[in-house]
């Protein structure tokens, strides 16, 4: 009985090893862990699940073949009803059978196994590590994060080691006991030196997260790239592009100086890389659908607004992949396209309408373009000459989209406003082609090219009747002003415009470089990768349309070209390099006393941990001894008996000695005599008839009820204790 307790103890041991590895990241505001919702019930029922049916239903407790049918069935429905019949189904099985078979070698088969042991250490040690890999958080929320990384690091590599001393003592359970003791005095302490070690020898940017600001001296000069030869599918310049520009040429900066760069305001800087096959690609970031009347339109306060989810994606922190909560997703008329980012920044830029984003990972080796992210849109298909037949709204669409035809402006204002659109207003049309015609009315209006952050009312005035030029957000907000006055719902986006008409020849050339030094990059074409760099930056309008829902609109398409020499995108393109790839020593080795103190954090980790395991096995066993209990045969008297010694002990009583039966015990506190008595004769009497026995269950059991009622009426004091208490806990006796 006493092994048995053992292996249990440390069955749930081995479990809250691997809840507290896969568990502890959800609580880091810095770390991205890809669990979707084949992740999530994979890790967190079909692995458990298969380690509970291992251990609690083997033989004699059910028949072998019952056994490895139940094993096979569990894991074998959950991923067929998550991913089909599939190969990954296939996949998803064996991985839950692994989990089942290994708890089967390591707790079923007395020790005969302990080399299929060894492995499992080994092959958790790859997702431990996998898990630490997540722990790099940018520089924007390493100061949010502080603290989180160590204990998450320290934790995990304890868990590490209490995983190798429960497959020790698993395993290795028939050692003599002097013997067993030398061998774990020698593990403890080579564990602490290893962890000491491993800690602090880590680099300490992957530790601390320390923000070092312009550590490299003087800010770098960005170093002319020499032209790239035409490569056929590696690139070149494309042929519709023109001659290069004198303005528009391509030049480097090593990749480990780049965060030291000011960012000029004559050159454009590389800010993202962008795989798609969507032309053109209007990566939204933010939705400005509330108008105010003096800030023009900002963000929406209704959090549950559509455009309240969207706006929290550009910041949002996935742990799993999100998907559009709307089920209407207008699959028909809306093309799926897949977009594959890695960005400089870590904001998160989709087009609309975001099918599914997968959560923003962290790609070292791809420095700077570290944060990669893949997400899904259905982009709008539908032909202009369908959309130029569309019908006005009716007063029931108008309602529901009342937030995006809401304006609060000046009588006086409006009136000039309504000026502007009054022959459109008098034509009978439908709500595109009013879109067409006041996109016309923008024709005598010149574009200026770049990108402000002035939503507001006066900025929009001034460009529609003095200045009459502008930059996108001053075409974008004006025209949106003007749709909500012709009964358009409409909203301002703003973002980056992702076109190969925007592809100078120098942003090729960067791509073909890139391409050449970044491995992420090798699986993809260069005709489908675009260099986003910051004059891409863009605002633009949607309008929302009955069927078709919310549309792109890019409101200068009309308006006076640029001077020349004036457009951002003519600039130098700035880009990073790989100098050779040398890296950076860390001379940071750590000192003496921040080891010491993870020494120190380290064993408070262990025993916290222990702590905790011990409350959970306390936990299971009055879970199931209450359960047992109810079953009117001798293992469910035993577990009454057992169950009623172990809360008298968490109540204060001394406990019951081996040698001592329950008479003898009673004799110490008369208030359990009546049970003593009814427990005994139904125990050891033989050949009870059915109703006398019957009788002495309800004796029993209206025993226990009493000593139960008399216990709690105890001072709140002793309640509180017995919350805690842990003695008598392997009581067996």
């Amino acid at each position: 009985m006493k092994k048995e307790v053992k292996l249990t103890s440390l069955f749930f041991a081995r479990l809250l090893v691997f809840f507290a590895v896969i568990i502890l990241p959800l609580f880091h505001p810095a770390i991205v862990v890809p669990y979707d919702l084949v992740g999530w019930i994979f890790w967190f029922i079909i692995v458990p699940g298969e380690m509970f049916l291992a251990f609690f239903l083997a033989p004699p407790r059910i028949t072998f073949r019952g056994w490895i049918l139940a094993a096979v069935t569990f894991s074998g429905l959950f991923s067929v009803f998550l991913t089909g019949i599939s190969i990954s189904a296939l996949l998803y099985t064996a991985g839950g059978l692994l989990a089942f078979f290994s708890t089967v070698l390591l707790f079923k088969t007395k020790g005969r196994a302990r080399l299929f042991a060894i492995p499992e250490l080994f092959y958790l040690a790859v997702i431990y590590f996998r898990l630490l890999s997540f722990s790099r958080a940018s520089e924007e929320i390493a100061e949010r994060s502080h603290g989180f990384t160590q204990i998450i690091m320290i934790v995990a590599v304890c868990a590490f080691c209490l995983h190798a001393l429960i497959i020790y003592l698993t395993a290795f359970s028939e050692q003599q006991t002097k013997k067993r003791h030398r061998e774990l005095g020698i593990f403890i302490g080579i564990s602490v030196i290893l962890v000491s070690v491993i800690v602090s020898f880590l680099p300490s940017d992957f530790i601390t997260h320390s923000i070092v600001l312009n550590e490299l001296g003087e800010e770098p000069e960005p170093k002319p790239l020499g032209e790239q030869e035409d490569s056929g599918e590696n690139g070149g310049v494309p042929r519709n592009s023109g001659q290069q520009r004198g303005g528009n040429r391509l030049e480097g900066v090593p990749k480990d100086r780049w965060h030291t760069l000011s960012k000029k305001n004559n050159k454009q800087y590389a800010t993202m890389l962008v795989i798609t096959k969507a032309d053109p690609l209007y990566a939204a970031g933010m939705y400005l659908s509330r108008f105010d009347p003096y800030r023009g339109f900002v963000t929406t306060e209704d959090p549950s607004s559509e455009d309240s989810e969207l706006n929290s994606l550009k910041y949002k922190h996935l742990l799993q992949t999100w998907e559009w909560p709307i089920q209407d997703r207008n699959k028909e008329i809306r093309k799926e396209f897949a977009v594959r980012s890695f960005s400089i920044r870590p904001e998160r830029y989709t087009a609309y309408m975001p099918l599914y984003i997968e959560p923003t990972a962290l790609t070292q080796d791809s420095q700077p373009f570290r944060y990669s992210s893949y997400s899904v849109s259905g982009l709008n298909q539908a032909p202009p000459a369908v959309l130029l037949e569309l019908p006005e709204f009716t007063e029931d669409q108008k309602l529901q989209l009342a937030p995006y035809l809401a304006l609060d402006i000046e009588e006086p204002l409006k009136q000039n406003l309504e000026r502007l659109i009054e022959d459109i207003r008098q034509r009978n049309v439908g709500p595109y082609v009013k879109v067409m015609l006041l996109l016309q009315t923008f024709s005598i209006y010149r574009y200026e090219t770049g990108f402000t952050d002035d939503n507001s009312v006066a900025a929009i005035k001034a460009f529609l009747f003095d200045t009459m030029s502008g930059d996108c957000s001053e075409f974008s907000n004006a025209f949106t002003l003007l749709a909500r006055l012709l009964g358009i719902p409409a909203r301002v986006v703003t973002g980056y415009l992702v076109t190969k008409k925007l592809q100078t020849p120098a942003h090729r050339q960067g791509v073909i470089i890139l391409k050449k030094q970044l491995a992420i990059l090798n699986d993809f074409s260069v005709n489908d990768i675009y260099l986003v760099t910051t004059s891409h930056r863009h605002s633009w309008a949607q309008i929302f349309l009955p069927v078709y829902g919310w549309i792109d609109i890019e409101t200068t398409q009309y308006a006076i070209p640029p001077p020349m020499g004036q457009d951002p995108n003519d600039w130098r393109v700035v880009i990073p390099y790989d100098e050779g790839g040398q890296q950076q020593q860390d001379a940071s080795r750590g000192d003496p006393l921040f080891i010491l103190f993870r020494v120190f954090i380290i064993i408070c980790a262990v025993f916290m941990i222990i702590l905790i395991s011990i409350y959970i096995y306390r936990f299971y066993l009055i879970v199931y001894y209450s359960i047992r209990s109810r079953k009117r045969d001798s293992r469910g008297l035993h577990a009454l008996y057992i169950l009623l010694l172990m809360r008298l002990a968490f109540r204060g009583y001394t406990l019951k000695k081996p040698h001592q039966t329950i008479k003898d015990y009673a004799d110490h506190y008369p208030e359990i005599k009546e049970f003593a008595r009814a427990y005994t004769t139904l125990r050891y009497r033989q050949n009870l008839e059915q109703k006398p026995a019957q009788e002495l269950w309800l004796e029993v059991e209206q025993a226990y009820r009493i000593i139960i009622q008399h216990i709690k009426q105890q001072s709140a004091g002793s309640t509180l204790k017995s919350w805690f208490s842990l003695r008598g806990l392997f009581y067996r006796w």
